[in-house]
Parts: structure tokens; C-alpha cells; sequence
């Protein structure tokens, strides 16, 4: 087992497929257990969560993942605290804090 999210054990896509109706809905589940965690600023939970996720996809669709994950995110940021609050990418001497995360997710 890779993760645990909602009581699903996931270690594959496949997991991912048979627990949950849709791959967009895993994915908001994600970006909101991601906020959840990066809500007190990166840490090692969040770290371990992301790299997961990653590693369930192949690396050519990584990028697209952290894109995607980063715009939902931000939606539910947006919604949850009216402009408030935004998702802003720590810079790193590799790139983005996320980036960082899922290029490290080999």
C-alpha cells in the first residue's frame, strides 16, 4: 500500500478507479487533504501525501498532475476563503515546491 484515503488502501490506479467513482473525484479528494495539510505551510505530511499521489502515475503525466492538482487547490481555496488565501509555489533551487515533490516521486 502506497496510501490510505477514506479508508481506501491505494496502491495502484487501478485502486483508485475501484474506490472511487471517477479519477476527477479522487483528485478533488486530494487537492482537499492537500490543503488540509499545507494549511500550517509545508511539512512532512504533506510531502508523503503528494509523493504518493505521484508515484501512482507515470512520470510523463506528472506535470500535468501537479498543474492540476495546484488549480484545484486553489479552486477550493478560492471558495473556502474568498480570495482571502491563495496557493502560492515555494521556490526551491529545483523549481517549485510542488514541482520539487512530484519530480522527486520516482
Amino acid at each position: 500500500m502506497l496510501f490510505s484515503i477514506d479508508g481506501y488502501d491505494i496502491r495502484t490506479r487501478r485502486d483508485v478507479d475501484r474506490s472511487f467513482e471517477t479519477w476527477d473525484d479522487f483528485l478533488d479528494r486530494v487537492a482537499e487533504a492537500g490543503l488540509c495539510l499545507l494549511k500550517s505551510g509545508p511539512s512532512n505530511d504533506a510531502l508523503l501525501c503528494f509523493h504518493s499521489v505521484a508515484r501512482i502515475v507515470p512520470e510523463a503525466e506528472r506535470r500535468d498532475l501537479v498543474r492540476e492538482l495546484r488549480r484545484r487547490m486553489s479552486g477550493l481555496c478560492e471558495r473556502r476563503y474568498h480570495g482571502k488565501v491563495a496557493i502560492q509555489d515555494r521556490r526551491t533551487r529545483e523549481g517549485g515546491f510542488l514541482q520539487s515533490l512530484f519530480r522527486r516521486a520516482a
